[in-house]
């Protein structure tokens, strides 16, 4: 058997620059600076470590549950408006068609998938399975 798994945020889909303006608007409405100054520190990571970088780095009087609240309303305002990367739509596309078995591994919740399944449903039908961080104890390192 023949089997492919896609992370999806940078890898599918461009959600980058919509996850850092977002970051931006959240520190900058906590009274906290340039977030660019860590943002090395958060591709890749759990939501919620990237909370605690956040709040770590800024030295906000927030838990993790209150920053990510206010991070994924905004991002739920907004994440509709990511574009599939340049050759996602092909590579996928070329594979489901020669019955090569794909699946998508996320680090995203189960609402923000949700928010990315909807805005693009035909992309999203290929796939086999959809795993994301609310069906794991334990994702990314």
């Amino acid at each position: 058997m023949v089997a492919v798994i896609f992370d999806l945020d940078g890898t599918l889909l461009d959600t980058e620059t919509i996850y850092l303006e977002v970051e931006k608007e959240i520190v900058s409405n906590f009274g906290g600076g340039d977030v660019t100054e860590v943002t090395h520190k958060l591709l890749g990571t759990t939501e919620t470590r990237t909370a605690q970088i956040i709040i770590d780095h800024f030295k906000f009087d927030l838990t993790v549950e209150q920053y990510l609240k206010a991070r994924n309303s905004k991002l739920l305002e907004i994440v509709h408006r990511a574009q599939l990367l340049p050759g996602a739509d092909e590579l996928v596309s070329h594979l489901h068609k020669r019955g090569v078995k794909i699946a998508i591994a996320t680090s995203s919740p189960t609402a923000l998938l949700a928010a990315k399944r909807d805005a693009h449903p035909e992309f999203f039908s290929k796939f086999l399975a959809v795993v994301c961080a609310d069906d794991v104890k334990r994702g990314k390192p």
